[in-house]
């Protein structure tokens, strides 16, 4: 699994639950059904998609209330009903305050009447991407999916989508958010895996870009994970984390979950989603207030960036302007450090501080020069970087794998300020 994300083709993943795939329909679904408070209906798209959806206990249909809903992608061999049940099993408090949707993929693997299984496709999907694809494979999942989203936001209250999914539904999360970041408010893939094509690298558009990096990402991934190498959620990790997201957080679970999706931080994840997503000034200043005292300052400046827009009042105004002049007091502290180091060629000692410190402080403004006079290296390193890339991944296709390795030695050696550069220096580590 450690260079999977260079592979186009992904394997459907073995998938593993702790509660049942409890009371599945046992006739076909009708295209669209009413919602009712606490229990799980089942429906069909126009595009043949079939899901299931549960409204909280609270639900009035004449309230005319909308509500944020969390859909949720199965893994392999699944289907969307376990799943919803499962959240609203395992973490209550989501299900009293979302929508929960499961949405099918369009393979079935099996049509038992009780408990029938399926599988998504989305390998070949090259969406927005630079990449060009084969007839046909505008059709797989991503399309299909975000096409069932839009529908069924015209069938039910949905005021807003947080689009998460396991295992197989992990990665064509990955896919969604990439091409169809309009329609999602927050995305949290789990115990999955980002292909090429949906890879950052992979898009030029810049108003595209803008909008993916506008949705908060909280990838989800247990360190023992047999399924899924924990390495795979490390990977992508590595790559959003480092592509320019403001509002992005690495859920790593180390109480021994493993692939097992009931005991894994997803309520946590959503919660997190929810309140980077606030449009509530109030709100996010509240939890940037909380996230700085817990030193997650990019949680911090994320918010408190948020938050300025729409304008605040005036006593939140003064907050922020409190709590963002303690931010930008520590991020000074470290551009005076790092901004004369930045230029000197000679020594790079100073690479992995300062990449660290730009995981909090990337977005802060007394951050913005020593930002600069990196990202001004970076567009020098970055060309050769990638160029050494492509010739690894050669390598590597054809059995050569020290000179894969040599490559990626390269990159840490003289690239160093290039986006590859942690993602050589990861596969150096997993080598020893």
């Amino acid at each position: 699994m450690t260079r999977c994300a260079w592979v186009i083709a992904a394997g459907c993943f073995l998938f593993f639950m702790t509660a049942a795939s409890a009371g599945a329909a046992d006739a076909a679904p009708a295209a669209h059904v009413k919602l009712v408070p606490g229990k799980i209906v089942d429906g069909s798209t126009a595009n043949g998609l079939t899901y299931s959806i549960r409204a909280p206990e609270k639900f009035n249909e004449g309230a005319r209330h909308k509500w944020p809903a969390v859909v949720i992608l199965h893994g392999s061999n699944m289907n969307g009903r376990a799943y919803v049940n499962t959240i609203a099993t395992a973490w209550p408090d989501i299900a009293k305050d979302y929508l929960i949707l499961g949405i099918n993929g369009e393979r079935p693997s099996n049509l038992a009447a009780d408990d029938p299984r399926f599988n998504y496709t989305y390998v070949d999907y090259v969406g927005r991407s630079t990449f060009k694809g084969f007839p046909g494979t505008d059709r797989e999942s991503p399309a299909l999916v975000a096409e069932a989203m839009t529908e069924l936001r015209q069938v039910y209250p949905v005021s807003k989508y947080f689009v998460g999914g396991h295992s197989q539904g992990g990665f064509l999360t990955y896919s969604l958010l990439m091409n169809f970041p309009e329609q999602i408010a927050g995305a949290f893939p789990i115990s999955g895996g980002v292909i090429i094509q949906c890879e950052p690298s992979a898009y030029a558009d810049e108003k595209l870009k803008a909008a993916q990096r506008a949705v908060p990402l909280a990838i989800i991934h247990g360190r023992q994970d047999p399924v899924v190498n924990f390495s795979s959620g490390q990977y992508a990790a590595t790559l959003f984390g480092d592509a320019g997201w403001p509002a992005f957080h690495f859920f790593v679970d180390d109480s021994g979950a493993g692939h097992m999706f009931a005991r894994l931080p997803v309520g946590q994840a959503i919660r997190w989603l929810e309140s980077q997503s606030s449009d509530d000034p109030a709100k996010l200043l509240e939890f940037a207030e909380s996230r700085f005292k817990s030193a997650a300052c990019r949680d911090a400046v994320a918010a408190l960036n948020r938050a300025r827009t729409p304008k605040p009042d005036g006593a939140t105004r003064n907050r922020l302007d409190r709590l963002a002049q303690q931010i930008d007091a520590k991020a000074a502290a470290g551009a005076k450090t790092f901004l004369p180091r930045i230029s000197n060629s000679d020594d790079h000692s100073w690479i992995d501080p300062f990449l660290a410190y730009r995981d909090d402080f990337e977005f802060a403004p007394a951050a913005a020069d020593a930002m600069r006079a990196f990202d001004a290296l970076r567009a020098r390193h970055a060309g050769p970087a990638r160029k050494l890339m492509n010739e690894a991944r050669a390598a590597f296709q054809t059995g050569r794998r020290d000179e894969g390795y040599a490559k990626y030695q390269e990159i840490v050696d003289h690239y160093y300020a290039a986006p590859a550069y942690r993602v050589a220096k990861l596969w150096l580590a997993e080598r020893k």
